[in-house]
């Protein structure tokens, strides 16, 4: 990660924040006399980390438990979100049940088409 230290409007001390250094390196220009120039005119100061960030695929907004997805499918089989098959089995642990569980956004699927 990269530090990036900004000026705050809420005090003399630096607002740092952790930016990716793929993103910083889009936010910076470097001319050819070796001076840089950030995007952002409240930029003061940055370094490197070793900061450790794993991420990982967010949950989708809906689930729903085996037995409701069956139920579902068996009351609206004709409904877009059962036709064209938006909910998809995931791995997710459910405190107290065992079985499968599907997920889907249809907000974000409607909106798709």
């Amino acid at each position: 990660m990269v530090r990036v230290g900004y000026n705050s409007i809420f005090s003399q001390d630096l607002a740092w924040v952790n930016v990716w250094p793929s993103q910083f390196a889009k936010e910076v220009s470097h001319s050819f006399l070796g001076g840089m120039t950030h995007s952002n005119p409240n930029y003061r100061s940055h370094f490197m980390t070793t900061e450790y960030v794993e991420t990982r695929a967010a949950t989708k907004p809906i689930l729903m438990t085996d037995p409701v997805y069956r139920g579902l499918k068996a009351a609206h089989p004709n409904v877009d979100y059962v036709a064209a098959g938006w909910f998809k089995k995931v791995v997710v642990e459910v405190p107290g049940y065992t079985g499968d569980v599907y997920g889907g956004d249809v907000t974000f699927n409607a909106f798709s088409q």
